[in-house]
């Protein structure tokens, strides 16, 4: 009865108020109500999970999971608004042979000083200081550190001989050699490590309990504009603003990391309106495109695209683990390459951008693309020429159309491995190769086997798989990246190891004039196209998606790299964004 009697007076009280005369709001009220907090979180998606944070991270760059880290960390440098070109963020300037901030001695020797801006603290608010640059180049050079992470996607500890701090914001890396990235060292190249956490327990060389300490995952911090303050394996990741942050406190005072079990769910997410920006491939290229087209129609947001990692098929070339000896001879690669119609595997899905096929390379966009350019043009789809190869190779189609080895009657087959979510390329591929008699079994990779370092390593056939943007593809055909146990961490997982390879790779990453570097990385991407350590495909689709409202990327999405470069993701500048409605 209560509730009735409540429900009335209730009633009652909308009436009087339908029916009084409006009055003219206080200034007071008016103040208020245009002073009212606009919307300040924001979430973020992802499509793979992320484990652990910096060198204890070594989850595939699928799903965005790369792509996030300059929430958390900055580099020495970050690229420009408009241009890729590296500009100072940690740094005070860029080093220059010029100004003598860098020098190469008659040795070959290359010294290269940085200096480090006063006023830029860790998210704890400790000071910065070069002695952490010296440890974390320590750490990453250490034989015995069990981070896999530290070396994963970008490994100067080879080249880099030692840091000399010379005081507290100022250090100098002794290269063993000139390096053609030498003014341009982002967060993945070289990290600082917090010496007030982790150098006791680093000195202990209780490497377990190193990889297992708080830091690394919970307890994380460093020195970007966000630190997470809850972190959820697979789940969820918090981030608040670091109001000391160096170059302005944030305007957004919180990011909530979303992680998702893959692209179909994340993809749902964003259409159910509870995701406000995905990164460069949270989403898979199609639906991608997909919600670009929509969104132009709606009005609810935009679909920014780029050059993103190079795809592609990456043959075993360890022979114990290679299960067709064929697969290691070069005109065995040569004619399956050429039995590979790109432009149609392309346009399948990139949903029609078929200009993205590799015919080179560098993508289009690299600033080095002249000199590699048209270097894979020659393998053009061409069946009847891959047989007439494989033909010279010893092997020809039997009655069932079967391709068959002469010498010993056995058919040509090739396993292809790849990830759950990309069976539909793995699918295509198949499907091509048989049409000249090529068997070609799948092995699908399951999510939970993502980071299962051990097993990716250990094709038996070729992989289709990404590698990072641009010339990072080369660390796949480098002996010095060659997966060993017990980690299997390194990015080469077909074992190709050609000394002339490497040669010409060093040469090119030794070259610090433009001219130079053109010059050499036309030599790596002749051998490239002629001994095939990989087959390129395509350039992925880079496609960070922002919703109506909110302010990201629309003044510097042109100077932001694909996630995996050396420096200057689309994430760069977070410090900036802000709701506008």
């Amino acid at each position: 009865m209560r509730n009735v009697n409540l429900a009335g007076v209730a009633i009652l009280l909308a009436l009087a108020s339908a029916c009084a005369v409006p009055s003219t709001p206080s200034r007071e009220a008016a103040a208020t109500r245009d002073q009212a907090p606009r919307k300040n979180t924001l979430v973020v998606a992802t499509s793979a999970p992320i484990a652990a944070f910096s060198y204890a991270f070594v989850g595939t760059s699928g799903g965005g999971t790369q792509s996030f880290n300059e929430l958390w960390m900055q580099g020495l440098v970050t690229s420009g608004k408009t241009s890729p070109a590296p500009e100072p963020r940690i740094a005070v300037e860029l080093p220059s042979i010029d100004r003598g901030t860098a020098r190469v001695s008659p040795d070959g020797r290359m010294a290269v000083t940085w200096k480090i801006r006063p006023d830029v603290k860790w998210a704890d608010g400790v000071d910065l200081t070069a002695r952490d640059y010296a440890f974390g180049l320590e750490i990453m050079k250490d034989r015995e550190n069990p981070l896999a992470g530290a070396t994963l996607v970008v490994n100067i500890g080879p080249l880099v001989e030692s840091i000399d701090v010379l005081d507290d914001k100022t250090f100098v890396m002794n290269w063993t050699q000139p390096f053609y990235q030498f003014d341009a060292i982002g967060f993945f190249a070289l990290q600082p490590m917090p010496i007030h956490v982790l150098r006791a327990v680093w000195d202990e060389r209780n490497m377990d309990a190193f990889a297992n300490h708080p830091y690394w995952r919970g307890d994380y911090f460093q020195v970007g504009p966000y630190r997470p303050t809850r972190f959820e394996p697979s789940v969820e990741i918090v981030l608040e603003a670091v109001p000391h942050y160096f170059v302005g406190r944030p305007k957004i005072d919180t990011i909530t990391l979303k992680q998702y079990a893959d692209a179909n769910v994340a993809y749902a997410a964003v259409l159910a309106k509870a995701i406000d920006m995905t990164a460069d491939n949270t989403i898979r290229e199609e639906r991608a495109i997909e919600l670009k087209e929509q969104w132009e129609r709606t009005g609810e947001g935009r679909v920014h695209i780029g050059y993103g990692t190079s795809r592609g098929i990456f043959p075993m070339f360890k022979p114990e683990y290679q299960a067709e000896p064929a697969m290691l001879e070069q005109r065995v690669r040569q004619a399956l390459f050429t039995a590979v119609d790109r432009d149609t595997w392309a346009a399948a899905m990139l949903s029609g951008y078929a200009a993205n096929t590799a015919n080179s390379l560098l993508p289009p966009a690299h600033n080095l693309h002249e000199f590699t350019r048209d270097s894979l043009r020659g393998y053009r789809y061409d069946p009847q020429e891959a047989l007439r190869v494989l033909g010279d190779a010893g092997w020809a189609r039997s009655a069932d159309g079967s391709l068959m080895n002469r010498a010993d009657g056995r058919r040509f087959k090739v396993e292809v491995w790849t990830t759950q979510d990309n069976e539909r390329e793995a699918s295509i591929l198949a499907d091509m190769w048989r049409q000249i008699g090529i068997e070609s079994p799948l092995f699908i990779i399951p999510n939970a086997q993502l980071d299962n370092r051990e097993l990716r390593q250990s094709f038996t056939g070729v992989e289709i798989s990404a590698r990072g943007y641009a010339d990072h593809i080369l660390t796949r055909a480098e002996c010095s990246t060659l997966p060993t146990p017990p980690r299997f961490s390194a990015a080469n997982r077909g074992h190709y190891c050609n000394p002339e390879m490497d040669r010409l790779i060093a040469a090119y990453r030794g070259s610090i004039t433009r001219p130079d570097q053109g010059r050499a990385i036309a030599e790596v991407a002749r051998l490239h196209a002629q001994d095939l350590p990989m087959m390129q495909l395509y350039f992925n689709l880079s496609h960070p998606s922002v919703v109506k409202g909110l302010n990201a990327l629309a003044d510097d999405f042109g100077g932001g790299l694909q996630a995996s470069g050396y420096y200057g993701s689309y994430f760069r500048n977070a410090h900036e964004w802000q709701w506008t409605e």
